[in-house]
């Protein structure tokens, strides 16, 4: 169950080093899952962030005799990306399978269950929070992201420009790149797309974030 109290713990910054040795900085989500008789963990970010990666490497806070200290993780295997749409998942299985980190690290997962389904009540004027790392930047020294809030600009359910997006009223920069999206419930928060790009019409800015949509998450995450 998301909360406002464990939100901020459901992401990470992201840096990735491509095989042409271009650095990119995006944001990604902590997903859980069960798959051949055990739970497995993975990173969920956009397809341009992970795709042709020689590495990635990601901080966790962690607590440590009383104190909290960032555990810094480098990533080597190949990410899994999607066909169509811009969100890829990489597998942590190996850093949350430590012995010594188990129980230790600060992150909250989110589930199938926390992503929202057709027969979800929407309205058509709704508010959504984006968690993520605009410019890379964050708000303390244990990766804290930003939390940045708006109207979801175009209807969540209909397909935008014909595919499974939508758009959000928040302005969005490099570094916000595969920032989870989320509306609340009954103080519980669920999961309704992964930012991909600030939206352009006409060739101009408008302030508008383009969003990879639920059935694009739920149907490509296992």
């Amino acid at each position: 169950m998301l909360t406002k109290e464990n939100l901020i713990h459901t992401v990470t910054k992201i840096t990735v080093l491509k095989e042409n040795d271009e650095c990119k900085i995006g944001t990604g989500f902590f997903y859980k899952y069960h798959a051949n008789d055990r739970e497995n963990y993975a990173l969920v970010s956009n397809r341009h962030i992970f795709e042709n990666m020689k590495n990635a490497l990601f901080s966790v806070p962690i607590e440590q005799n009383g104190q909290v200290n960032l555990l810094n993780n480098e990533i080597r295997i190949q990410p899994y990306l999607h066909p169509q749409y811009d969100v890829a998942v990489i597998g942590i299985n190996d850093l949350i399978d430590s012995p010594e980190y188990v129980g230790k690290l600060k992150i909250s997962w989110i589930t199938k269950e926390d992503i929202i389904t057709e027969d979800f009540p929407i309205s058509s004027i709704e508010y959504a929070l984006m968690i993520g790392y605009p410019l890379s930047f964050q708000s303390d020294n244990f990766v804290t992201p930003l939390i940045r809030s708006g109207v979801i600009a175009t209807p969540l359910k209909s397909k935008f420009n014909g595919l499974e997006r939508f758009l959000v009223d928040m302005e969005c920069f490099s570094g916000s790149s595969g920032s989870p999206i989320f509306i609340n419930r009954d103080s519980q928060y669920y999961l309704i797309g992964i930012e991909q790009s600030s939206y352009s019409y006409k060739e101009k800015e408008v302030g508008l974030g383009e969003c990879e949509n639920y059935n694009v998450l739920s149907s490509f995450l296992p």
